[in-house]
């Protein structure tokens, strides 16, 4: 009974609250005074019907609103006022024909055929009516699976949202990873491209050509600034002594490294370049292959390229000797690039200690006793020569 209260109109979807009408209607409706009084003919059937429908015994499937009953109520009087009259209409000429020909078993007939096409049309509308019955339910039966299936869809939208969304975070973080990554790597190549810029400018400078620098300024040769020789009655040529043991030491540095390059061992040489206390260690059996480095020291004398000047100097020949040492050791590394290029051959010409001067053919010694320092100097500037073409040679070669 609380359901039928709370129902809603089929025609406007109007709430519908029928419990003060129902109260009151029920109340007041007496089987008795319908059927008895004349105002209202119902019949017992519809009567009861009606009385059900307002206690809640019997269910309707559709309500109406009081508006909606008016105006169908209205409707159905005005069909029954014209049913009503045809009725009339239908019952003057029956009865003008029971008055002039009363075929009573001819009207008979047509109202006994009449009920059956009736009964007929009734057949055939509960028919319809049962297969309407039967399509609603089936709609009903899609509607539920139509509104399973939105939810279902809702659901998965739902999903696919969500999932979109993570999506869309994950590809924005792989991104700047991406761009991270990707400047990362940039700036790595810029370094590489540097890198091998700078590879390329320095592969092509030799570091013995940067290292050591020989030039000549009048009298001397210099090498990477140290002036090589000594002229003490001119101005400016009275060289210190440890400017010129700096450029023997230069000097030697040269000739190791260029020994180096090339691969070369001197004989009966090891050469020891310390700066400005640079030497010439001679081994008296280099050749004994059998002795090691230390038994061979013992049997070696090591000559010093270096002089700290002094009343000394002109009787210690060790000084004389070393400068002769490394004349020897340039002479033995002139004859290893002739022997693989005959096209070599030094500026000046070596010879027991000597340096030939190929425009006057003068030999210039290499000792410092008993030798003018113009002439001394002038046999260090020949060495250093010498030195520039070997060091011109090997590096454009080798």
């Amino acid at each position: 009974m609380d359901d039928f209260y709370h129902m809603r109109c089929y025609k406007c979807d109007q709430t519908i609250n029928v419990n003060e009408i129902i109260d009151s209607k029920l109340t007041t409706l007496d089987e008795t005074h319908y059927t008895e009084s004349n105002k209202y003919p119902l019949p017992v059937e519809v009567f009861t019907r009606l009385n059900d429908i307002l206690k809640g015994y019997v269910e309707i499937n559709y309500p109406l609103c009081h508006e909606c009953t008016d105006t169908l109520y209205e409707q159905l009087t005005y069909e029954l006022s014209d049913i009503e009259k045809e009725i009339q209409l239908y019952n003057s000429v029956i009865k003008v024909i029971d008055e002039h020909e009363n075929p009573h078993i001819e009207i008979d007939d047509k109202k006994l055929k009449i009920e059956e096409e009736d009964e007929s049309v009734l057949n055939k509308t509960k028919l319809e009516e049962e297969e309407l019955n039967k399509k609603l339910e089936l709609l009903k039966i899609e509607c539920q699976k139509l509104d399973n299936d939105y939810k279902k869809a809702i659901e998965e939208s739902e999903k696919l949202t969500l999932m979109e969304k993570q999506l869309n975070e994950e590809y924005n973080q792989a991104k700047y990873q991406t761009n991270a990554e990707e400047t990362e790597m940039r700036s790595l190549q810029y370094q590489l491209d540097y890198l091998e810029g700078e590879i390329e400018k320095w592969s092509k400078i030799d570091p013995i050509t940067s290292v050591f620098n020989i030039k000549f300024e009048n009298h001397f040769g210099i090498i990477n600034g140290y002036r090589l020789g000594k002229i003490s009655g001119m101005q400016n040529c009275n060289v210190p002594w440890n400017e010129i043991n700096a450029a023997w030491g230069q000097t030697l540095l040269l000739l190791n490294s260029l020994s180096n390059k090339l691969g070369f061992k001197f004989k009966k040489y090891e050469l020891v370049p310390l700066s400005i206390h640079s030497s010439i260690r001679v081994y008296e059996d280099f050749s004994a292959s059998h002795l090691d480095k230390t038994q061979r020291a013992i049997n070696s004398r090591l000559l010093p390229l270096y002089y700290t000047g002094g009343f000394k100097f002109f009787w210690d020949t060790k000084f004389d000797q070393a400068m002769l040492a490394f004349l020897e050791c340039v002479s033995q590394m002139s004859e290893e690039l002739e022997r693989r290029d005959d096209q070599f051959k030094l500026p000046y010409k070596i010879d027991k200690g000597r340096l030939l001067e190929p425009a006057t053919s003068i030999f210039y010694s290499i000792k410092a006793q008993f030798n003018s320092e113009e002439n001394w100097t002038k046999a260090l500037k020949y060495t250093l020569t010498n030195m520039q073409w070997l060091q011109t040679c090997i590096i454009s070669s080798y």
